[in-house]
Protein backbone atom coordinates (compact mmCIF):
# COMPACT_ATOMS: atom_id res chain seq x y z
CA UNK A 1 0.00 0.00 0.00
CA UNK A 2 1.40 3.47 -0.88
CA UNK A 3 0.56 6.89 0.13
CA UNK A 4 -2.05 7.18 -2.59
CA UNK A 5 -4.18 4.75 -1.54
CA UNK A 6 -4.98 6.36 1.90
CA UNK A 7 -8.01 8.43 2.42
CA UNK A 8 -8.54 11.10 4.92
CA UNK A 9 -8.15 10.53 8.20
CA UNK A 10 -5.97 7.51 7.82
CA UNK A 11 -3.01 7.13 9.54
CA UNK A 12 0.23 4.91 8.77
CA UNK A 13 4.01 4.12 8.94
CA UNK A 14 6.15 4.41 6.05
CA UNK A 15 8.06 1.56 5.19
CA UNK A 16 9.78 2.48 2.46
CA UNK A 17 10.56 5.00 -0.57
CA UNK A 18 10.85 2.94 -3.59
CA UNK A 19 12.08 5.64 -6.27
CA UNK A 20 14.27 5.69 -9.07
CA UNK A 21 15.46 9.68 -8.30
CA UNK A 22 17.70 9.85 -5.57
CA UNK A 23 15.58 13.56 -5.30
CA UNK A 24 12.51 12.38 -4.19
CA UNK A 25 14.67 10.28 -1.73
CA UNK A 26 16.59 13.50 -0.62
CA UNK A 27 13.07 15.78 -0.98
CA UNK A 28 11.32 12.94 1.68
CA UNK A 29 14.15 12.76 4.21
CA UNK A 30 14.97 16.56 4.21
CA UNK A 31 10.65 16.59 5.17
CA UNK A 32 11.58 14.00 7.96
CA UNK A 33 9.67 11.26 5.79
CA UNK A 34 11.87 7.76 6.51
CA UNK A 35 10.67 4.23 7.11
CA UNK A 36 9.74 4.13 10.84
CA UNK A 37 8.08 7.50 10.79
CA UNK A 38 4.04 7.99 11.75
CA UNK A 39 2.10 9.95 8.66
CA UNK A 40 -1.93 11.09 8.94
CA UNK A 41 -3.84 12.17 5.94
CA UNK A 42 -5.33 15.42 5.58
CA UNK A 43 -6.77 15.58 2.34
CA UNK A 44 -6.47 12.92 -0.55
CA UNK A 45 -6.72 14.03 -4.33
CA UNK A 46 -3.49 15.96 -6.05
CA UNK A 47 -1.64 16.98 -3.68
CA UNK A 48 -2.32 14.68 -0.96
CA UNK A 49 -1.79 16.24 2.07
CA UNK A 50 -0.12 14.78 5.39
CA UNK A 51 0.76 15.44 8.50
CA UNK A 52 3.99 14.54 10.44
CA UNK A 53 3.20 15.52 14.01
CA UNK A 54 2.54 18.79 13.99
CA UNK A 55 3.76 20.00 10.62
CA UNK A 56 1.77 19.57 7.33
CA UNK A 57 3.56 18.57 4.16
CA UNK A 58 1.70 18.61 0.46
CA UNK A 59 2.80 15.92 -2.06
CA UNK A 60 2.26 15.32 -5.23
CA UNK A 61 -0.23 12.26 -6.25
CA UNK A 62 3.16 10.40 -8.08
CA UNK A 63 5.64 10.75 -5.72
CA UNK A 64 2.83 9.83 -2.92
CA UNK A 65 2.58 6.83 -5.16
CA UNK A 66 6.67 5.83 -4.49
CA UNK A 67 5.87 5.72 -0.40
CA UNK A 68 5.20 2.37 0.82
CA UNK A 69 3.09 2.34 4.36
CA UNK A 70 1.64 0.62 6.91
CA UNK A 71 -1.78 0.90 7.66
CA UNK A 72 -2.74 2.03 11.18
CA UNK A 73 -6.05 0.61 12.20
CA UNK A 74 -7.95 2.45 14.70
CA UNK A 75 -8.83 1.11 17.62
CA UNK A 76 -12.18 0.15 18.32
CA UNK A 77 -13.76 1.80 21.15
CA UNK A 78 -16.08 0.55 23.61
CA UNK A 79 -18.84 1.87 25.66
CA UNK A 80 -16.71 0.93 28.81
CA UNK A 81 -13.26 2.73 27.33
CA UNK A 82 -15.91 5.45 26.57
CA UNK A 83 -17.06 6.73 29.86
CA UNK A 84 -14.05 5.56 32.39
CA UNK A 85 -11.26 5.99 30.42
CA UNK A 86 -10.87 9.54 29.49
Amino acid sequence: MTLSNLKVGDRATITLIDAEEPLLVAKCAARGLVPGISVGIVRDGDPVLISVDDVHWAINRPDAACIHVEHLRKPRRSLFNFLFCR
